[in-house]
């Protein structure tokens, strides 16, 4: 039976950050070394829940690398979510989560449970790719993401890494 520090004692896949615009962060990210960002605008994200209801959102994605660190940035769009919840608390915007890739979705979701991590946002890319978000604000200051790739995800950020 995983555990939640089974998932959380490995190095993490990504450190994620919430601006009210996502290039306030990448200049940052590249004047420190961080290599080039790649944008999906209006990300297709899909199948999403807020405390477990099934809501709608939108934002901007951008992504790079700082050695084997994934940098998200996330410039929410339109909706209610954990991001615009998180500019309305920190309106210059700031680091948000840091996320683990799983490589079973399902299990590693009711580990984190299991430790008493609440779930809060979950959705879904492309065709198998998932997400979840537990709150960890008050012992860490923000929240702990669980990362899902199907194969296409894990091409796309497999090329992304190597600047292609």
């Amino acid at each position: 039976m995983m555990t939640s520090s089974d998932i959380v004692t490995r190095p993490p896949f990504q450190i994620g950050y919430v601006f009210p615009r996502a290039t306030t962060g990448e200049a940052f990210m590249l004047s420190i070394g961080a290599g080039a960002f790649t944008r999906f605008d209006d990300a297709p994200v899909h199948s999403q829940t807020l405390n477990g209801a099934p809501m709608e959102c939108r934002q901007n994605l951008a992504f790079g690398f700082l050695g084997d660190l994934n940098i998200e940035l996330v410039e929410p769009i339109d909706g209610e979510n954990i991001y615009t919840q998180f500019l309305a608390e920190n309106p210059e915007g700031g680091l948000h989560h840091i996320a683990w890739k799983v490589d079973n979705m399902d299990e590693a979701m009711a580990a984190m449970r299991n430790a008493g991590l609440n779930e809060v946002q979950t959705g879904r890319f492309g065709a198998g790719t998932r997400f979840a978000y537990y709150d960890a604000r008050a012992p860490l200051g923000h929240y702990l993401e669980l990362l899902y790739f199907d194969a296409d995800t894990q091409a796309l950020f497999d090329t992304l890494k190597t600047g292609g």
